[in-house]
């Protein structure tokens, strides 16, 4: 088996450009910003569906846990007591 060389690559980022790397087929779900963790604000999340979305995302918190899910196209968020809600789906790519 041929041993491949090493690949450098160079992305450019700054403080208000952060590169972020996801594998295709993740659910990555995005909270808005609050004061502090326990605000309403930050447990609406938005749900990024990255390729085909076949890898589910799952949330385990204190006061219980839940699962998003992307099949046809459609995304499904459930859970026992959690306390997040996925307001919207953005698909990316």
């Amino acid at each position: 088996m041929p041993i491949k060389s090493a690949t450098d690559i160079s992305v450019p980022s700054s403080t208000d450009k952060i590169p972020v790397y996801v594998k295709s087929g993740s659910l990555v779900p995005w909270a808005d910003v609050g004061q502090f963790a326990r605000t309403p604000e930050t447990r609406q999340l938005s749900a990024r569906v990255y390729g085909d979305g076949s890898i589910p995302f799952s949330l385990r918190t204190s006061a219980g846990s839940g699962t998003l899910t992307w099949k046809h196209r459609k995304g499904k968020a459930e859970g026992q007591g959690a306390d997040y809600n996925a307001n919207s789906w953005d698909v990316i790519g």
